[in-house]
């Protein structure tokens, strides 16, 4: 009997200790390390807790897989400086509530990325535009060097990893862009943006409108050089030479829809452009893949290569030819 109860006695000692694990010294419970008790460990990466505390999203960075590009306090004063304002507070009153409170989401993936697994992409933060959809960033590693938005913040330090969450330091404070942003920071897009430049209706201003938004059917370099040599030219100029701004206009907004049109929503039919008139069709498989055709019918029809890359003011599909109207 003795031999018995010692052995229960061990039995709910072993118990006990084991529960006691779970609470600290004084008997209160041990909190699981996350982003937002990370930040506080860092003396560079105050300001960024703040602004965290102020825009009220401590639960934001309390869960777990996720990547935080954590401006820190010297890149949050060089960026006070660049706005004219004097501290956190005034940068608050600047932006207003809302859109401070982006302006931090956007630092924040939705995953863990650590630095060995970036590759040159846009990428899902967790801002959303007004139409709720979450916008994107463009990152890329050049030689492991990490940045995102075209070099406008650079990793200092990467993978701090935090339980299933990874910071990486970054010395710029970045903010949500608009489609002709998207397009200026992907190296892809090089073709893309020297047209958009090139227009005589100021077409890159129609696009960083924040409050009107579009639809880009986005032409890489691949498609856009392919559409060049065929016709004889080997650039923009020569194309404008032979044409017109006027004509680079008009081929461009052909490639552009009016309001905001992620690719679960496009249905198969007729779409009219921004170049009042003229239509593209839209062929979508029940797969999901989805063709562009355009008035002059040409083959092979464009393909949907990368669907919902999200700005403030719209959405890009990125397709594999060049659009052409009659």
């Amino acid at each position: 009997m003795t031999k018995h109860l010692k052995s229960l006695f061990i039995a709910l000692f072993a118990m006990a200790a084991l529960v006691g694990c779970k609470d600290d010294d004084k008997g209160h419970p041990i909190q699981k390390a996350n982003i937002y008790t990370e930040l506080a460990k860092h003396s560079d990466l105050s300001i960024a807790l703040q602004a965290i505390d102020m825009a009220g999203l401590q639960s934001a960075f309390t869960k777990d897989n996720l990547t935080f590009f954590a401006p820190t306090d010297s890149a949050f004063s060089e960026h006070f400086e660049n706005l004219g304002v004097n501290n956190l507070t005034e940068l608050y009153n600047f932006y207003g509530a809302e859109t401070f409170k982006n302006v931090i989401l956007y630092h924040l993936l939705e995953k863990k990325v650590k630095g060995m697994d970036v590759i040159n992409s846009y990428i899902v933060t967790a801002a959303k535009n007004s139409n709720g959809n979450h916008m994107h960033a463009y990152i890329s590693s050049i030689d492991k060097n990490i940045s995102l938005n075209a070099f406008a913040a650079n990793v200092t330090k990467r993978d701090i990893e935090v339980d299933g969450s990874v910071i990486h330091k970054v010395d710029g404070v970045l903010s949500p862009l608009t489609l002709n942003g998207l397009i200026r920071v992907n190296p892809n897009f090089s073709k893309l943006r020297s047209a958009i430049s090139k227009t005589q209706d100021n077409l890159e201003a129609i696009l960083n409108q924040e409050n009107q938004k579009y639809t880009i059917f986005g032409a890489d370099d691949a498609a856009m050089n392919a559409f060049l040599s065929s016709k004889g030219f080997t650039g923009w100029s020569d194309f404008t030479s032979a044409n017109s701004t006027y004509d680079l206009s008009c081929l461009l907004k052909y490639h552009i829809l009016g309001g905001e049109t992620k690719a679960a929503n496009l249905q198969s039919k007729s779409y009219n452009t921004l170049y009042s008139g003229h239509e593209v069709e839209v062929v979508k498989k029940e797969s999901g893949t989805l063709n562009i055709l355009d008035e002059k019918g040409t083959f092979p029809v464009a393909g949907v290569k990368t669907t919902d890359i999200i700005a403030i003011n719209g959405a890009i599909h990125i397709i594999d030819k060049v659009l052409e109207y009659n």
